[in-house]
C-alpha cells in the first residue's frame, strides 16, 4: 500500500506522526478505515521516502479541522492562505475531508 505526495507542506513528512488531509470520497473512506494499524510506503514525487503506519483516520468538513492543526498539516499560518492551498486541490471549507494520520516506521 502507498500514500502518495506531490509536496511536502510544512516539511511534515520528518516527523514522527504526519497527518495529510485528503478529500472525502466513500470508497477512500472504507479503503483507509480498514487500513488502520497497517504499514504504507511513503511515496514523494514518484519516490519512495520511508514507511509508515496508518494509525487515525477522521472524517469531517474542512472548516471543522481546529485551525492550529490545519496550519501545522499545511505550513500556512494564515487561514485564508491554508483554505486557498485546498482550493487548488478542489477543495472547499464545507467540503467532506478526510483526515489521515500516519506514524513513522523506523
Amino acid at each position: 500500500m502507498r500514500i502518495v505526495f506531490t509536496h511536502n507542506w510544512n516539511n511534515k513528512l520528518s516527523n514522527d506522526i504526519f497527518t495529510t488531509i485528503r478529500k472525502y470520497e466513500s470508497g477512500k473512506y472504507s479503503y483507509y478505515s480498514d487500513k488502520i494499524g497497517q504499514p504504507f510506503d511513503v511515496v514523494l514525487k514518484g519516490k519512495k521516502v520511508g514507511e509508515a503506519k496508518l494509525v487515525g483516520l477522521w472524517k469531517g468538513m474542512l472548516l471543522d479541522i481546529p485551525l492550529p492543526f490545519l496550519f501545522t498539516d499545511t505550513g500556512y499560518s494564515d487561514l485564508s492562505e491554508a483554505y486557498s492551498l485546498f482550493r487548488r486541490f478542489k477543495v472547499n471549507p464545507t467540503d467532506q475531508v478526510l483526515v489521515l494520520a500516519f506514524e513513522k516506521k523506523e
